[in-house]
């Protein structure tokens, strides 16, 4: 939120039609502070109607690490309290989108981020096996898993 604050400031309101970010925190809880905090920032200076993009999000699957939640049951868990709040509170942050960070989990033997290699919505490691994420994510897409 600083830094938008900073990009008000320094005039950039008039160079964007949409505000994006990345919020990349421990939970939903922290993801709706996070949210929260930034649409007030815009409202505050005369972009409430400006609507806001997740161009970002995840959690891991993994046991330990940035953004791992302990494993795919937790991960799917995770994906859908995320989910459903941006559908709850869609209306009041002017939510256009929200775009999960990865289709499939990376590789070990591929240098990238830390928390890449167990984000994505199918495991990888022996073919590409969808993770109990995605038939949740699928619901949210308004599929069919």
């Amino acid at each position: 939120t600083k830094f938008l604050s900073k990009l008000y400031a320094a005039g950039a309101k008039k160079y964007f039609d949409v505000a994006a970010l990345h919020p990349y925190t421990p939970n939903t809880a922290q993801t709706a502070a996070l949210l929260t905090k930034f649409r007030k920032v815009m409202v505050a200076n005369g972009d409430r109607r400006t609507p806001l993009s997740i161009t970002e999000v995840g959690w891991g699957s993994a046991p330990k690490g940035f953004l791992a939640v302990g494993s795919p049951a937790k991960q799917a868990k995770q994906l859908k309290s995320a989910y459903d709040y941006f559908l709850a509170d869609r209306k009041k942050l002017n939510l256009s989108s929200v775009y999960w960070f990865a289709f499939k989990d990376v590789t070990q033997d591929v240098a990238t981020c830390n928390f890449c290699y167990s984000t994505g919505l199918f495991d990888s490691r022996d073919g590409l096996r969808p993770k109990p994420a995605w038939p949740q994510f699928v619901k949210f897409a308004g599929g069919r898993p």
